[in-house]
């Protein structure tokens, strides 16, 4: 009821003690094959790399997530490499404009939505067709509490991650009928390696209010495995243990 012999792609995955990173090690010590993408090939390599040095398959491929054309090139490897898509976990993106929504820039705006929002559209976009064509798939879109309770500060990544959960709705409704479930996860604060650098959270809170790494994988592993079946269109948040 795993991910045994499933084909993975995990998107925004690059670095190392990042979700990305984990969520593509611990699919592949479940048994999944794994595609990992992210904007430097050489960070996806990388990760591939120590993913086949514990003897599982992996490829890294180099993708701009917002180009239509990189996530054809992304679809097409895959296909390649592995004959088949089951799992496309759509991690790609992140906080990058946090301040007064007044500071925004339209370009600051944009991108945001298009680093969040669109990446989700064109992966997605890409996958379905071959979905579609064996009737099965799993999809999976980070969002994040700010989509169900806004913050502060975060209007651009707020309203794209939004989107993400409307868009997650939406797929859903439209994909039922060939057996394709579409979900998304929504954590809180993620206990990162970069999110504790910067942060510097006390132990006590890190213990409480962030989440683990684990925790998140755990959640992608069951959306991903035949144990989710006919689950589709459900966002599921995942709070640190003292929420």
């Amino acid at each position: 009821m795993g991910v045994q012999g499933k084909v993975v792609i995990v998107t925004g995955a690059s670095r190392e003690g990042q979700v990305g990173d984990f969520l593509a090690k611990t699919f592949a010590r479940e048994g999944a094959s794994l595609v990992v993408s992210a904007r430097t090939e050489a960070n996806t390599r990388r990760i591939a790399e120590a993913i086949k040095g514990e003897g599982f398959r992996a490829i890294g491929v180099g993708v701009d997530a917002t180009s239509e054309t990189d996530v054809a090139r992304l679809t097409e490897r895959t296909l390649a490499e592995y004959g088949k898509i089951d799992v496309l976990v759509n991690l790609a993106g992140g906080l990058t404009k946090y301040g007064p929504t007044v500071e925004l820039s339209a370009r600051n705006w944009t991108d945001e939505l298009n680093n969040n929002l669109t990446t989700v559209f064109l992966c997605s976009k890409a996958v379905i067709p071959h979905m579609t064509r064996a009737k099965a798939g799993k999809i999976i879109n980070f969002a994040s509490v700010g989509a169900l309770t806004p913050m502060p500060q975060m209007a651009a990544y707020n309203c794209a991650k939004a989107g993400v959960v409307a868009l997650t709705k939406t797929l859903a409704q439209e994909l039922k009928k060939f057996n394709i479930c579409v979900n998304a996860i929504a954590p809180g604060l993620v206990q990162t390696r970069s999110n504790i650098e910067m942060m510097k959270p006390s132990p006590e809170d890190l213990e409480k209010k962030w989440v683990s790494l684990d925790a998140v994988a755990q959640v992608a592993i069951f959306l991903a495995s035949e144990a989710s079946d006919g689950i589709t269109g459900q966002v599921i948040p995942v709070y640190g243990k003292g929420i």
